[in-house]
């Protein structure tokens, strides 16, 4: 209190206090450094009350206890207070705080000041994806090329040729041809034999005089040649394409031993006749109907073939015969088949040892008819011919579908 009194009554000359607070001396004249300050300070002060300087108010009562309090207010309330400023700025990388306190009396001032920068980067990233797909494909399928995988596939293929079996009675040349050592001239009893030009056939195996059958792979009728003599019999075979005779078409036929083909109801009969013979009741093809004989170690029988190409084969029947009782009375002829001329069949002679006197040549399509002739033992009606004729003395050909029949050589 007496401070502060002493402060109110020396506001206008140079006076010193002292205090007692502290213990520290504070200049608060009227030329002060802070001349603002103090001035307010001065103004404030002479706005308060004058406290009359009785006894009371100098006793430490209640009422000068409310008067320090209500001049500790006022002076609060007075004091110039500084609001902090505070700028913050943020920077990725770098922060920087700066603080400045100043300190006037009772006024404390503080400054921060916070830097920051934020960069912001915008990233574009554009991807681009290119897909290519080759295909690469060949007309055999052998190579395929896909776009992670190459793979080449090669395929071989092997060839094999199998011969099909020769016919019975035939072996195999080194050369792949198949031959019958019992006739074939070149190959005659073992393959490469030859015989001289002074034989005119291979007759069982061996050279001889006797003719030389003509049909190139032709087989013989199962049973028939070789080991056993053939007399009035015969032997209904298939064929590999159909034959025809007055319009009756059939894929077999009966081979007769005495120089018959049946189309269909065969007989063994050896009394040749006049035609229609009632006993053949089917197609037949008279090629040289007599008593003729095969004798077993020779190379008479009746072979079998095909020549030419589809569809203009021919069905070969070539009989290598002799006569019963005349082992060298040789006949040799063929009866053939065409596939691309049907109900036609023609005969070609290559020897007749009698020239056809005990003979019936023609044709039938059955036991009553109708039917044409060529001769019915006739002499001379064929040419002798020999052992050694390689081609024909004459062909007969009868035409079934117009009634006819030709000669030719």
């Amino acid at each position: 209190m007496t401070s502060m009194m002493a402060l109110k009554h020396g506001q206008n000359g140079t006076k010193t206090k002292t205090t007692s607070g502290n213990g520290s001396d504070e200049n608060l004249s009227g030329n002060s450094s802070n001349p603002a300050t103090a001035r307010n300070i001065k103004t404030d002060l002479e706005s308060v009350p004058e406290i009359p300087d009785t006894g009371i108010s100098k006793a430490k009562g209640l009422p000068t206890i409310l008067q320090v309090i209500f001049v500790g207010i006022t002076l609060a309330l007075l004091i110039s207070t500084t609001t902090t400023t505070t700028t913050t700025t943020t920077t990725t990388t770098t922060t920087t705080t700066t603080t400045t306190t100043t300190t006037t009396t009772t006024s404390t001032t503080s400054t921060t000041t916070t830097t920051t920068t934020t960069t912001t980067t915008k990233t574009t990233t554009t991807t681009t994806t290119t897909t290519t797909t080759t295909t690469t494909t060949t007309k055999t399928t052998t190579t395929t090329t896909t776009t992670a995988t190459t793979t080449t596939t090669t395929t071989s293929q092997t060839t094999t040729t199998t011969s099909a079996a020769c016919p019975t009675g035939y072996v195999r040349t080194p050369s792949g041809s198949c031959v019958n050592l019992l006739i074939d001239f070149n190959n005659c009893g073992s393959i490469g034999y030859v015989c001289a030009s002074s034989y005119t056939s291979c007759s069982n195996g061996a050279c001889s005089g006797a003719p030389a059958v003509q049909l190139t792979g032709g087989v013989t009728v199962p049973g028939w040649g070789g080991t056993v003599n053939v007399d009035d019999a015969y032997v209904t075979l298939s064929l590999p394409f159909s034959i025809s005779l007055y319009g009756y078409v059939t894929s077999s036929a009966s081979v007769q031993s005495n120089g018959c083909v049946c189309l269909s109801g065969c007989s063994s009969d050896y009394t040749n006749g006049p035609l229609p013979s009632g006993s053949f009741s089917g197609p037949t093809a008279f090629g040289y109907w007599d008593d003729l004989y095969i004798y077993a170690g020779t190379s008479q029988s009746v072979y079998y073939g095909t020549t030419g190409t589809y569809p203009n084969r021919n069905m070969v029947f070539e009989f290598y015969m002799a006569h019963f009782g005349g082992p060298t009375l040789y006949y040799h002829f063929q009866i053939v088949f065409y596939e691309s001329s049907p109900n036609i069949v023609a005969y070609s002679y290559f020897q007749s040892s009698d020239g056809g006197s005990s003979a019936t040549i023609g044709v039938q399509s059955s036991g009553s008819g109708p039917s044409m002739t060529y001769s019915v033992d006739t002499s001379g009606a064929v040419p002798v011919g020999s052992p050694s004729q390689n081609s024909p003395t004459m062909t007969l050909t009868f035409n079934t579908n117009a009634g006819t029949y030709s000669s030719s050589g």
